[in-house]
């Protein structure tokens, strides 16, 4: 599951939680709890961070990530294709 389906689903059930997510700083903290490992590892750094701000982080990290591994994988299937024709 991606960050922004995470997000939705974070949302949906937030209001049936409200004594969990009651202040910016519970909501940021339950959030980032539910993150992939990764993703808690970089945004551990972050602590004066509000709510919103960690979401925006989250999604833009996942979507970097998401960018480097594509760019990995082609860089990967080039060199292979490449190394063949010699």
């Amino acid at each position: 599951m991606g960050v922004q389906e995470y997000l939705a689903q974070f949302n949906h059930l937030s209001q049936y939680a409200l004594e969990h997510v009651s202040t910016d700083a519970h909501k940021k903290q339950w959030f980032i709890h539910g993150l992939s490992t990764k993703l808690q590892r970089m945004l551990t750094g972050f602590t004066n961070a509000g709510y919103h701000e960690v979401v925006s982080m989250a999604i833009s990290f996942e979507e970097k990530n998401r960018l480097h591994q594509e760019r990995k994988k082609r860089k990967h299937v080039h060199m292979g294709f490449s190394g063949g024709n010699n």
